[in-house]
């Protein structure tokens, strides 16, 4: 009698989730309709006070109003010489000092520009969520400056938007090759039980959710492209690729996914070397295609610094002999398996891979191992503030389909639910220190095991010191520098 009664509510919950995942296109169109009105609500109820274009959003959105309102790419409309920023990140009229403005990315070159280090990628996707910020801010009859309140909630829901596209051909991509359950249960886990949610709702300005988004779209036509190379599906794929790059420039390595996709012998090799070659017209396209979305990009460079190719990251560089692999995979600073122990199991369900999905154990394998040496090379391989370790966020679809192999790969019915209670486990630590992080009790960065055990499972207030404590290493490393520079005269 209880197994039956067991299997009929198993059975139940396979059709809800069926009907969820069927009508997921139409779930995503109503929040979309509902958010900017709860939105807007919790702003005026004072609930939500804080700027979204704040730290690194800045530079990705600074580029919308340089060339719609102030038409100055030179940006110093925005650097006030006597100005001593007080305002603070809950303001939504900025001005920098010229000190402040180099920490948000703006570098004064000998040409007097100063120059925004950050690709303009962001603001290219966010550019028609400007514009319908700046048509309300005139039926409001408000100041169109570009930074006030339609402006930037309006890319703020564009970053929503952005989230939810990338869920939607996630769901795609699973569900050509699992069970709606499985693709369920993958999707929960990737959206809660990863740094992603933060990226979509509380940083979403930044580039991560942008470029999840065209990553997972890649991941999603590259196989449609292979089977029917026509020229619209090449300019469909050369668009994406173009704008992986334009968004984030060491994103380049997703050039490899379309090269690498369905190769798992010495034979398919052969095979795909070809097919390109029967197919130049259309690989011609998508180069050409890529060159044109990038020219924005080297039209702006050419403006600021002379010169159609730029670094603008200045002394900012790669150590690549001498790599922190270990402590960008599992350190309590910023370890991507430490904050995200699910991608542990969803690496190794790449491995598990069967049938067509198998197709993207090479690339997606291939990319994983490159992030993580470029990621490990940074001069600063903890990338600055954020939940978990965000320079993988972007490259969460792979980490998808690997773990809904190993969801399916589980046949038996006590490991499939001590797996499933763990993930459940995982899931809600992960949103819990989500929210400590969002409430200042999770340092930003530089979190020691001892900082992670005292701060473990608690909402204290007093907690909220731990943030000092990432101001004050700041402080003390200057302070050696200082010294060593006054010992080294």
């Amino acid at each position: 009698m209880f197994l039956e009664k067991k299997k009929s509510y198993l059975k139940k919950f396979e059709e809800i989730v069926e009907i969820l995942m069927n009508n997921l296109g139409r779930i995503i169109l109503l929040i979309l309709i509902i958010y900017p009105l709860l939105l807007v609500g919790l702003y005026y109820s004072n609930a939500v006070r804080k700027a979204p274009v704040r730290e690194d959003a800045v530079g990705y959105y600074a580029y919308l109003p340089a060339v719609f309102n102030n038409k100055d790419l030179t940006f110093k409309f925005m650097i006030d010489e006597g100005n001593p920023y007080t305002q603070g990140e809950n303001t939504f009229e900025r001005q920098y000092n010229p000190e402040e403005a180099e920490i948000l990315g703006f570098k004064q070159l000998q040409n007097g520009n100063f120059l925004d280090k950050y690709p303009v990628g962001v603001a290219f996707l966010l550019m028609p969520f400007y514009i319908l910020g700046h048509i309300l801010t005139m039926i409001c009859g408000l100041e169109t400056t570009g930074w006030s309140f339609f402006y930037q909630y309006s890319a703020f829901y564009g970053g929503i938007v952005y989230f939810l596209l990338g869920i939607l051909f996630l769901k795609k991509l699973l569900s050509k090759y699992f069970s709606s359950l499985t693709t369920f249960f993958t999707l929960c886990a990737i959206i809660l039980g990863t740094n992603l949610l933060n990226y979509a709702l509380y940083e979403n300005i930044f580039s991560h959710v942008y470029s999840f988004f065209l990553i997972t779209a890649l991941m999603y036509f590259t196989p449609i492209w292979l089977m029917d190379m026509s020229v619209k599906k090449s300019i469909c794929l050369g668009l994406t690729l173009g704008l992986i790059v334009l968004v984030r420039q060491t994103n380049a390595i997703c050039l490899f996914f379309p090269l690498l996709h369905g190769i798992n012998s010495l034979s398919q090799v052969k095979k795909r070397i070809k097919l390109f070659r029967g197919s130049w017209y259309e690989l011609i396209i998508i180069l050409l295609v890529i060159l044109i979305v990038l020219l924005p990009q080297f039209l702006y460079w050419k403006y600021a610094a002379g010169s159609f190719f730029y670094y603008s990251y200045g002394e900012e560089g790669f150590l690549f002999f001498q790599p922190k692999l270990f402590k960008v995979l599992f350190s309590t600073s910023k370890g991507l398996f430490f904050w995200s122990p699910l991608l542990i199991i969803a690496f190794i369900g790449l491995f598990l891979l069967r049938g067509k999905a198998r197709k993207y154990l090479l690339p997606c394998l291939l990319i994983f191992v490159l992030q993580v040496y470029l990621v490990s090379s940074w001069w600063n391989w903890e990338y600055g503030w954020s939940y978990g370790h965000r320079a993988f966020t972007d490259y969460l679809g792979i980490f998808a389909i690997g773990l809904a192999a190993f969801y399916s790969s589980i046949k038996k019915a006590w490991c499939r639910a001590f797996i499933l209670t763990s993930s459940a486990f995982l899931v809600f630590l992960s949103v819990f220190q989500m929210v400590q992080y969002w409430i200042r009790i999770l340092p930003p960065a530089r979190t020691t095991l001892d900082d992670y055990g005292k701060i473990f499972l608690r909402l204290d207030p007093e907690l909220k010191l731990f943030w000092k404590k990432y101001f004050i290493g700041e402080e003390d490393e200057m302070n050696d520098k200082n010294d060593q520079d006054n010992r080294n005269d």
